[in-house]
């Protein structure tokens, strides 16, 4: 799914009534039908809905129509002046207005108490005051009604955003409506991705109003949301005939004296998530603590140098960094890679940590290169605060990996996987999964998904939302996710996306 920004809505607009002849009242009307089902999800009998004057207040009024003809009661209010409604809003609330359907208005410095018992009274409040135009604060007056809405209403179901709020944002412009649920069309809009937006937005469900898909293309963004879908139709299922060649030979270099369960953390993952063969690369001192914990991967030693350098020619995926310490040699070892390696390389951890004041590096490399930050390590090689980058987490990973040429994943909620042309924000994942080694084990799953497929940024896309998912259905039953549990989980849910098994949840 096509992520969506205020220009682009806009655009798509004025694209279906202008060039394409669809009356903007016919696709206000799909909109209405799409919320109705939304309200009668609830045993409401009692809704007040509160329209503006655009096209977001004719959703609510063309909404309204459809309530009172399903026998429920129904009150109007209207902010703002009938003078300025847009045409299809005022056509709905003509035909409101000859149904009898009752219609306040709420005017400048009128009284508001009328308003606010009805607000109490009600089972569900309707927000259908402004939509994803909107572009500045809101007035004096309407901070008002925001107010009594938020502080009076039992539900709140916003149409399309949460009035006041920034759909390319996700923070209020001054003061906005905080929703229960957010019924948005046809895109799901680029603020409900940023950190702290669903704080306003409640759940969010996307509904389809009948935009062509021509009009979409015309108007590609360029960022996506990765789901089930993406990865259904990207992850390749395995032929009969395929042997452990065909799904690539991965190295991986990691560990260190105290840190050995990250690299192992990292090949298990890699093994799990369908790697045809795995290497690890580690220092002396814990060759035989790896070996004994896992034993479905070779190991070698860093001064085993003609080993390394048949296994990186073998190689179709290589990562670094796991456990392996902030130090001289990590330096030495992550420089001599990015300079000779021509297979893809995920670096992450201790790997990133490293580049600090070192990112001249990223220019000498010879192919792909994978950065998996999380925001702290990718706050200190962009010079921010972690605050600041989850303030703008897609525009700051853009900015890094076109200016640097790599793929970026800055993890955390809502993951943000970019080359800086093509963005993808993860949807799956869950606070459950707050714990030491996921960070491991995504490495070694994206490691094993890019030896197995050909393109690294969309490889690399998938891993993430499996990683995600893997911790999505493990949390359904448990409070908390550890590592070795997801990464043991990953098969089944491969198998589960891949269509090979019978709806085993």
């Amino acid at each position: 799914m096509m992520i969506g920004n205020i220009q682009t809505m806009r655009n798509i607009d004025q694209d279906c009534i202008l060039k394409l002849g669809i009356p903007g009242i016919i696709l206000m009307e799909t909109a209405a039908r799409k919320l109705l089902n939304h309200v009668l999800e609830n045993p409401a009998e009692n809704i007040v809905v509160i329209c503006g004057t655009g096209n977001n207040g004719g959703d609510g009024f063309a909404l309204s129509r459809l309530l009172f003809i399903e026998n429920k009661n129904v009150k109007i209010y209207l902010t703002g002046n009938l003078e300025n409604m847009s045409e299809a809003c005022k056509t709905n609330f003509d035909i409101c207005t000859a149904l009898n359907i009752p219609i306040e208005i709420l005017a400048l410095n009128c009284e508001l108490s009328n308003f606010m018992m009805d607000v109490k009274k009600a089972d569900i409040l309707i927000d259908s005051i402004l939509g994803t135009g909107t572009d500045r604060s809101v007035s004096d007056f309407l901070v008002q009604i925001f107010e009594i809405i938020n502080n009076n209403s039992k539900y709140i179901l916003s149409v399309d955003v949460p009035s006041g709020l920034n759909s390319d944002t996700g923070e209020p412009f001054n003061k906005c409506i905080i929703a229960n649920k957010t019924v948005t069309f046809q895109l799901i809009k680029r603020g409900f991705l940023n950190y702290g937006a669903e704080k306003y937005t409640g759940e969010v469900v996307v509904e389809k109003i009948g935009i062509p898909d021509s009009v979409l293309k015309n108007n590609d963004t360029r960022e996506y949301v990765i789901d089930k879908q993406f990865v259904q139709e990207n992850l390749g299922k395995r032929d009969k005939y395929s042997h452990k060649g065909t799904f690539g030979h991965i190295t991986l270099f990691g560990g260190s004296k105290g840190f050995e369960g990250a690299i192992c953390l990292s090949a298990k993952a890699c093994v799990k998530a369908g790697a045809g063969t795995v290497t690890m690369c580690v220092s002396e001192d814990i060759v035989n603590i790896v070996k004994l914990k896992i034993l479905e991967a070779m190991v070698i030693t860093y001064k085993e140098e003609n080993k390394i350098l048949e296994n990186i020619k073998k190689s179709k995926a290589i990562a670094i960094g796991p456990g392996m310490g902030k130090n001289n040699l990590t330096l030495k070892i992550v420089r001599d890679l990015i300079k000779t390696s021509d297979v893809p390389m995920v670096i992450d951890a201790d790997g990133i940590n490293v580049l600090v004041n070192n990112l001249n590096l990223l220019k000498e490399k010879k192919s792909e290169i994978i950065l998996t930050p999380h925001p702290g390590e990718f706050a200190r090689l962009i010079g921010k605060t972690s605050d600041e980058v989850n303030s703008n987490r897609i525009d700051y990973s853009k900015k890094f990996a076109k200016e640097h040429g790599v793929i970026l994943v800055l993890k955390g909620y809502r993951t943000v996987v970019t080359d800086g042309d093509l963005t993808f924000i993860n949807t799956s994942g869950d606070s459950a999964m707050a714990t030491g080694g996921m960070g491991d084990s995504l490495t070694g799953i994206i490691a094993s998904i890019i030896s197995q497929n050909s393109n690294p940024l969309i490889s690399t896309s998938i891993a993430v939302f499996l990683h995600g998912f893997c911790g999505d259905m493990l949390s359904l039953e448990n409070y908390s996710v550890q590592p070795t549990d997801l990464i043991n989980f990953i098969p089944r849910a491969m198998k589960d996306i891949c269509g090979h098994s019978n709806d085993i949840y």
